[in-house]
C-alpha cells in the first residue's frame, strides 16, 4: 500500500521533476480552476444562465466531483510525505495548511 500511496501523493500533490502524470494532473486542475472562474462569470449573465442552465449545472457538478476526489486523494496519500507523518496528525496538518484552506 505504501508504494501506491506514495505514487498517488506524487501524482496529485507534489510531482517530482519530470513526472508526467503529476504534471498533467496539476495542469488539469489549474485549467479546471480557470474554466470555473470563467463559467462563474458567464453564469451571472441572466440570458446566458437561462439559455445554458443545464450546461452550468452539469459543469458545476462535474467540477465538484473532480475537486472532491482530488482533495480526498491528497488527504489519503499525504502520510506518504515526511511532512505529514501520522495517520491523524499528518492529515490534520494537511487539512489546516494554508494551501488546503484556500
Amino acid at each position: 500500500m505504501g508504494g501506491l500511496k506514495k505514487r498517488v501523493y506524487e501524482t496529485v500533490a507534489e510531482p517530482p521533476e519530470g513526472y508526467r502524470p503529476g504534471e498533467l494532473v496539476t495542469g488539469g486542475i489549474l485549467v479546471l480552476i480557470a474554466v470555473n472562474v470563467l463559467v462563474g462569470v458567464f453564469e451571472t449573465v441572466k440570458s446566458l444562465h437561462t439559455a445554458y442552465f443545464n450546461f452550468f449545472y452539469y459543469f458545476e457538478a462535474f467540477s465538484v466531483i473532480v475537486f472532491t476526489v482530488e482533495y480526498l486523494l491528497r488527504l489519503w496519500s499525504c502520510t506518504a510525505s515526511e511532512r505529514y507523518q501520522g495517520a491523524i496528525c499528518g492529515r490534520l496538518r494537511l487539512t489546516f495548511s494554508p494551501m488546503a484552506l484556500i
